[in-house]
């Protein structure tokens, strides 16, 4: 009995230890399997990295910010423009710059003469030297004549007394003979008065002659020397003249559309500070604000432009910007995909005095959202998104939001910042590997 136990037991455990057997070698196999499943796995990936790399493509990080919606253009500029010229010969002071503002009064350039006031104060001095000298010369004929009248008076005195004394003593025959010698004294002292006389209004009228002339030679220095201009209106100097000045008047287009663009060859000439100018020479222009700029949009943005709100005119070109307004929009209707817009500013930079066609952009709105170029816009099962890079370096279809668009950008909402969004979106499908440009 007890060997009859002992056999079964030690026949069950050669039954368990087969079963244990057989699934170790089951398990050992499966896991064999799932090596050379997984070594497959690696291998396939390493062949598929190797001969066939992830697609490099150009990405562009969003950001949300304000976003600037600006349309560009060329623009034509138009201003009412006064010229003004030099009525004598001189040197050029510039007072005012250019480009700066003025205001009714105010005195801009100054034409100086210096040649010609060396000239008349060299002759004031020779004038006032000739004064001096005929004043000297009066006054020595004076005293000449003084000494010579004395002396002649004196004679005079002592033949009136011979001549008492002849007739006291009826010396009749002496007293005919001094008498004639009083007549000759007399005469000789009327003839010296004459001469005296005439010497006296020859030098009177030698010196009006030289106290007038130094009196035109006053008025001369004070009108003809050196002339001041002044600003008949407020507006802004100018020293560069192009031809133009007359030529695109603001009342041409205010009154009518200019459809037909006028073909604009600049060749601007400046007038510089310190150059000598001569009668008749334009020293400087005086622009009249405001002005205007006419420019060509897509009819596309006739909402935005028929508010008369203050706009941002942008000048990439330059670096600046100004204030301005719509003044008038014309539109051909359907005839036309285009608009004429008037833009009319009262501020005027100094790269925009020299120019009559300048490339621009105007700020139309600002948005708040993500702005990215179109070619990244995508459109998947009527919905509107973008492929973005995932963390797998795969790209994924994400939708998004559209709040503006235009012919080169849209700005959206929808994506978070930093994303990677793929610039381009053509043959780019869902889950493809990329790899993302430096």
């Amino acid at each position: 009995m007890i060997i009859r136990k002992i056999s079964e037991r030690r026949r069950k455990a050669r039954k368990t230890r087969r079963k244990i057997l057989k699934w170790a070698i089951i398990t050992s196999r499966l896991i064999l399997v799932l090596l050379v499943i997984f070594i497959l796995f690696l291998l396939g990936k390493f062949a598929l990295s190797k001969f066939i790399p992830a697609r490099s493509i150009a990405v562009v990080e969003a950001h949300f910010t304000e976003v600037p919606f600006t349309i560009s253009c060329r623009g034509l500029i138009f201003r009412k423009e006064k010229i003004f010229t030099s009525a004598l010969e001189g040197v050029l002071h510039q007072i005012a710059t250019d480009g700066q503002k003025v205001k009714k009064g105010d005195t801009v350039a100054r034409v100086y003469n210096y040649e010609l006031e060396s000239t008349l104060k060299k002759r004031r001095m020779e004038i006032k030297q000739n004064g001096v000298k005929l004043h000297l010369s009066r006054f020595r004929h004076l005293s000449r004549w003084k000494i010579m009248d004395n002396t002649l008076v004196f004679s005079l005195n002592k033949k009136i007394d011979k001549f008492r004394e002849n007739l006291l003593d009826f010396k009749l025959d002496d007293s005919r003979s001094v008498e004639k010698e009083i007549e000759e004294i007399v005469l000789k002292r009327q003839g010296l008065k004459e001469e005296h006389r005439k010497y006296q209004m020859e030098m009177s009228n030698k010196i009006d002659m030289l106290v007038k002339e130094n009196g035109n030679i006053i008025n001369t220095l004070q009108k003809d020397v050196s002339s001041n201009f002044t600003a008949e209106y407020d507006g802004v100097v100018s020293y560069y003249f192009d031809g133009y000045e007359e030529k695109l008047s603001p009342d041409s287009i205010l009154k009518s559309p200019l459809w037909t663009t006028p073909k604009i060859e600049l060749s601007p000439m400046k007038i510089r500070n310190g150059q000598k100018v001569g009668t008749g020479s334009q020293i400087f222009k005086l622009i009249e604000l405001p002005y205007y700029i006419l420019t060509r949009v897509s009819s596309d943005n006739k909402d935005y432009l028929e508010t008369r709100e203050d706009r941002v005119i942008m000048f990439p070109e330059y670096h600046t910007q100004i204030a301005g307004s719509v003044e008038k929009v014309y539109d051909k209707g359907l005839q036309s995909s285009e608009l004429l817009v008037v833009l009319a500013s009262r501020q005027l930079e100094n790269p925009l005095l020299i120019k009559r066609e300048v490339s621009m952009e105007i700020l139309l709105s600002k948005v708040n959202g993500v702005s990215l170029p179109k070619t990244s816009r995508v459109e998947k099962n009527g919905e509107v998104g973008v492929y973005i890079v995932d963390h797998d370096k795969k790209a994924k279809f994400l939708p998004v939001r559209v709040k503006v668009e235009d012919g080169n950008q849209f700005i959206l909402e929808g994506l978070k910042d930093g994303a990677l969004v793929i610039v381009d979106s053509r043959d780019i499908t869902e889950g493809m590997a990329v790899t993302v440009k430096q």
